[in-house]
């Protein structure tokens, strides 16, 4: 497979606020990291460069750290302005990506995977210099439309697994119900587990 190199946001502090109260703001900061964790499990053949917006440690990880304290937007389009090599964004809060989603993300010029509600949760660039990112509000939309302005060729991959950010608590059963990675474990670490009701499957907890 093509060597490429993939670069993951991550926020250190104050992360995934919505879902409180039903994890504990250290809760919220472990979860995040194992949900980082998985994400770099997926991305083990690929160069690796985490955007941080504080120093942090991952004891076992290998991967490059840098710190940035800008907008999501802003550090992205500077970190890939200049680089010509195949990279590969990806959120860090979808655990359920695999290492095989890395093959099907190629293509000659971008592909996007969208996330639930409009927004991209990774994009491929087969050569970054020529692209440009615009997250937030409903950044799947605009960014087929910058692809399109630059000429770019656009590939959209659909997957249930990288599709599935998680941002409620109503988001967790998907962790525990396709349960494979630290996240899933960290959560029955806490007693979460599924709720059957009589429509939807939800969590709950000791």
């Amino acid at each position: 497979m093509t060597q490429i190199n993939a670069v993951v946001p991550f926020k250190t502090k104050g992360a995934k606020k919505r879902l409180a109260p039903f994890l504990s703001p250290e809760e919220r900061k472990e979860f995040s990291t194992a949900m980082l964790r998985d994400v770099l499990s997926s991305l083990k053949d690929t160069n690796v460069t985490i955007l941080a917006t504080e120093e942090f440690t991952l004891d076992d990880s290998e991967m490059i750290l840098k710190v940035r304290d800008q907008d999501l937007n802003e550090a992205l389009n500077e970190f890939i302005t200049d680089l010509h090599e195949p990279t590969l964004i990806v959120m860090s809060d979808i655990p359920l990506m695999r290492r095989w989603h890395v093959r099907w993300l190629l293509s000659e010029g971008i592909t996007l995977v969208p996330g639930r509600g409009g927004g991209t949760n990774a994009i491929y660039m087969h050569d970054p210099s020529t692209f440009k990112v615009d997250f937030y509000e409903v950044s799947f939309l605009k960014h087929v439309k910058i692809a399109k302005e630059r000429g770019l060729p656009v590939k959209i991959l659909d997957s249930f697994y990288m599709s599935t950010d998680i941002d409620k608590p109503e988001d967790l059963a998907e962790v525990l119900i396709h349960c494979h990675g630290e996240s899933c474990r960290y959560l029955k670490s806490l007693g979460v587990r599924l709720s059957y009701g009589k429509s939807r499957i939800g969590v709950e907890r000791d």
